[in-house]
């Protein structure tokens, strides 16, 4: 039989490429007698000791390294840069969430207080006012006073000064009838110059006492521009339950005992009577 043999010599140069594949530096043949953790002996095909390897051990994978390391940092460096885009992203978006939500929080309370308050007092209005006697009214043995007021000499304020004046008078106008008040009575504009004060469980000789306390407070000198504005008040008183038992009834009867009050020459107080009804139309009877 033939045999064909091949065979490549292990010079310098190709044991220095051969070093290079295998990431290790110097790779050389090994003199006489060398050994040690960098040496390797290469076995020939009749398992006899063929030449001996070495290399320098001192930097091992130093080739690796150098190949693999610059790779790693430049995915390290896009990962942080990725890694800090989504944090300033999520950052940005979690304050866009916050500052929405805050809007709407503040424009839900705004629409709230609007729907509950005056525009132009920031008093509690009709609906608050409702709301407040139908609570009230459905408690046990609760009984409630109900003034409605409606301020004297206001018009010329509108005419000669003008609306703002009227607006600031209205403001400072319920400004003093929250002070003369108890903390849980409620006082609410119901419209144009006229108010509403619902105080529950108020004696007789109380409602006296306290409608000569707000007549008192209203007709208080009112400053406005370096000048003076003066107004006075006319109130109309009904109960519950001698008077009515429901919130509508007892505003629209304390609406009745106002305009009484107002026909005996203002700046006082009457408490609701069966028979105004009537008399109140006699007098428009007469006057028309």
């Amino acid at each position: 039989a033939s045999i064909m043999l091949f065979g490549d010599r292990l010079s310098p140069r190709k044991l220095q490429q051969m070093g290079e594949t295998l990431y290790v530096r110097n790779l050389r043949l090994a003199g006489k007698g060398a050994s040690g953790d960098a040496t390797t002996t290469l076995p020939l095909a009749d398992g006899a000791a063929g030449p001996s390897l070495q290399w320098d051990p001192e930097t091992p994978g130093s080739e690796m390294l150098r190949t693999v390391v610059p790779w790693l940092l430049l995915a390290g460096i896009a990962l942080g840069g990725f890694t800090a885009f989504v944090i300033r992203y999520g950052a940005r978006a979690a304050r866009t969430a916050e500052e929405a939500t805050l809007r709407l929080a503040e424009a839900h309370a705004q629409a709230t207080h609007l729907a509950f308050h005056d525009a132009t007092t920031s008093m509690p209005n009709r609906v608050m006012l409702s709301q407040f006697m139908m609570e009230r009214l459905s408690m046990p043995d609760c009984r409630l006073v109900v003034l409605y007021l409606d301020l004297d000499r206001f018009k010329p304020v509108n005419d000669s000064l003008g609306h703002a004046a009227g607006d600031y008078v209205l403001r400072e106008v319920g400004r003093r009838l929250k002070g003369a008040i108890r903390d849980h009575d409620l006082a609410a504009r119901v419209g144009g110059d006229e108010f509403v004060i619902v105080a529950p469980s108020t004696g007789h000789l109380d409602i006296g006492k306290l409608c000569e306390r707000i007549l008192e407070t209203v007709a208080a000198p009112i400053d406005f521009n370096g000048g003076q504005v003066h107004v006075g008040a006319s109130i109309g008183i009904a109960r519950s339950p001698e008077d009515a038992d429901t919130a509508e009834e007892l505003v629209h009867r304390a609406d009745i005992a106002l305009y009484q009050a107002k026909s005996d020459g203002r700046g006082t107080y009457r408490f609701f009577a069966d028979d105004m009804n009537e008399r109140i139309m006699i007098r428009k009877t007469l006057e028309d």
